[in-house]
């Protein structure tokens, strides 16, 4: 059982500086509300957008917050696991905080609550989700979350690789290490559903499932090569079909690990 608890306000710990970073893909509609809403939050000492390829008004939307927040942009989407790399590279504090630009209604003590537990040792990652309706079953890769710069640095040049696989792949990295979920007040995240047309939300979760997929395999050695050769994104449709690649893997314990990490949340 996962516990949310209310966090204690140090009174000793100095805090360290801390960057936020923004990864924005096709996001026009909601990147200025985002941050905006991280401008106004003091406890932020640095925001950072990253435009990864998109094909709207993303990057115009950025530009008008020019000499108030860092813009990193590029032509082609690379992914948001080379997004977030991109961003710790040039990130000046020394806890980063993950937020994606669809996370709104962002509060100081939202900030505050997410990074307090890294501040005073309880914590190596701290996890925010929020109260869905209905309930998101991928709460557990949220892209709201803080990590000390310094425990990232080792693993940029494999984050770079994982695109949607981003957050199960941090999730990995991080397994053994001390973890905490918090559920801020207020906080809203617009679901997949909420952010596109109906019809387009079949093909870009199974998409989204297939990358996050092969993302943990890579972690657990498996060469792109078969990853692909076996989620292969043009005949794969739906869940099911998910799960009939799936079969392919003579590995019982890669099969048990993405039943575990992505299936089980995906049925609940």
């Amino acid at each position: 059982m996962v516990s949310f608890p209310q966090m204690r306000k140090p009174s000793k710990n100095k805090k360290p500086p801390i960057s936020a970073i923004v990864p924005c893909y096709n996001e026009e509609m909601w990147a200025g509300e985002g941050i905006r809403g991280l401008l106004s939050c003091s406890w932020v000492d640095e925001v950072i957008a990253v435009n990864d390829g998109s094909t709207d008004k993303t990057l115009e939307v950025l530009n008008q917050f020019k000499g108030q927040i860092k813009i990193i942009s590029y032509q082609k989407n690379k992914g948001k696991g080379f997004a977030l790399a991109a961003g710790i590279s040039q990130a000046k504090g020394e806890i980063v905080v993950f937020m994606d630009a669809h996370h709104l209604n962002v509060k100081n003590d939202h900030l505050k609550d997410l990074t307090f537990p890294l501040i005073q040792n309880q914590s190596d990652v701290v996890l925010a989700t929020t109260e869905a309706h209905p309930p998101d079953v991928c709460w557990r890769f949220t892209g709201f979350r803080a990590y000390w710069k310094k425990d990232l640095l080792p693993y940029l040049s494999q984050l770079k690789k994982t695109r949607f696989g981003v957050e199960i792949h941090l999730n990995e990295i991080f397994k053994k290490k001390r973890s905490l979920v918090i559920k801020p007040k207020g906080l809203v995240h617009l679901a997949k559903y909420q952010k596109m047309p109906l019809g387009q939300i079949p093909n870009a979760t199974v998409n989204q499932l297939i990358e996050m997929a092969s993302a943990l395999l890579q972690t657990k050695g498996f060469s792109p090569t078969r990853i692909n050769r076996t989620f292969d994104p043009g005949k794969i449709k739906n869940l099911a079909g998910f799960k009939k690649a799936l079969k392919k893997f003579k590995d019982q314990d890669v099969v048990n690990l993405l039943k575990k990490y992505l299936l089980a949340y995906l049925e609940e």
